[in-house]
């Protein structure tokens, strides 16, 4: 299976319309944040090759999960085996003709697979390489495991999103997950255009929770210049009379 994937899958699907047209993706994005990005930017026209496990396909992962058509529209999907010694060969041999690679595992997991950024450069000097787990790979906080809540919490957007009486509801959806797309995407656009013209790649290491700060830049701004503290605002519900005719 490894041989044939390998094989046909290093075919570039250039026939789709948009700007990105030709530009090669792997993803290896679970959840929310990495697939948003894979969606986006093959909404843009690239060539989005997702890779999950079967380990890893419950849930929302599933194929058959309404959640996974959502985030996952625009790609074609491999299941590979990262345990399997020849998994590896695999991924090299793909990795060597793509133009981004999407992950949003935790610090390191790619790494110790041995398909991490400073591998994968090896194989392909012109590899922009996006990284975008919760805290980033550096720094004090880069070995915690994060979700979408845990960054709202640590960045403070769970308390400006509260009801006044509350301190654990927070948005109520994964709010940051889908801002660290965006951000992604954006700074993948980047990249490629800055890889047209200097033929460099890049590694690219989005911090969730540095992104999630930036959504309460406002908030900040408000305190440095005016000093007031920030709190929720009560729901105010509008008075419902009777029917008339």
């Amino acid at each position: 299976m490894t041989e044939t994937m390998a094989e046909t899958e290093v075919a570039r699907d250039t026939s789709g319309p948009g700007p990105l047209a030709g530009v090669r993706v792997i993803e290896l994005g679970m959840l929310l944040a990495g697939p948003f990005t894979g969606r986006l930017l093959g909404d843009l026209g690239a060539d989005i090759v997702k890779f999950q496990t079967m380990e890893r396909a419950t849930i929302v992962n599933d194929p058959n999960h309404p959640y996974f058509y959502v985030w996952n529209r625009s790609k074609r999907a491999v299941s590979l085996n990262m345990k399997d010694p020849r998994a590896v060969d695999v991924m090299r041999r793909v990795m060597a003709h793509c133009d981004v690679v999407i992950e949003n595992f935790s610090a390191g997991v790619l790494a110790r697979w041995g398909i991490g950024y400073e591998q994968c450069r090896e194989w392909n000097p012109g590899i922009i390489y996006v990284t975008m787990s919760g805290p980033g790979h550096e720094g004090p906080w880069s070995k915690m495991l994060t979700y979408a809540p845990t960054i709202h919490a640590l960045c403070g957007l769970t308390y400006l999103s509260n009801p006044p009486d509350r301190l654990d509801v927070g948005p109520g959806f994964s709010l940051n997950d889908h801002a660290a797309g965006l951000c992604s995407v954006v700074a993948v656009l980047a990249a490629v255009e800055a890889r047209r013209r200097t033929g460099e790649g890049q590694h690219i290491d989005i911090a969730q929770m540095e992104t999630g700060t930036y959504l309460i830049g406002p908030a900040v701004l408000d305190f440095l210049t005016n000093e007031p503290v920030a709190t929720m605002l009560p729901i105010r519900r509008a008075a419902v009379g009777p029917a008339t005719s």
